[in-house]
């Protein structure tokens, strides 16, 4: 028996459609220092705070994505993320992707 999507994934499913929201969940990604490598001093420990912040709200948006990658990583989060980042305005028209508004 399934059940069905509540509010909070309903509203997550929707919000990964917005372009806005994936450039804002880019932001997140930075701010967080997810790709910053972890070094073991006063600094190393405020940016784990961060970094566990920005998977966990990675996590939730991983779970509203139509294709996961199984993974316990946010993977297919954080590539929506950076490949809304990455690309140009004017192949972001063309590319025909699934996120696209």
């Amino acid at each position: 028996m399934s059940r069905a999507p509540s509010q909070e994934q309903l509203d997550l499913k929707q919000l990964v459609e917005v372009r806005a929201f994936r450039r804002f969940l880019f932001r997140i990604v930075e701010s967080a220092g997810i790709g910053i490598p972890a070094a073991k001093d006063d600094m190393a420990l405020r940016m784990e705070g961060r970094r566990a912040l920005g998977l966990e709200i990675l996590g939730w948006v991983e779970t509203a994505l139509p294709a996961s990658t199984g993974s316990p990583q946010p993977l297919a989060a954080l590539h929506m993320a950076l490949s809304e980042a990455l690309t140009p305005k004017e192949k972001r028209n063309e590319s025909g992707s699934r996120y696209d508004d």
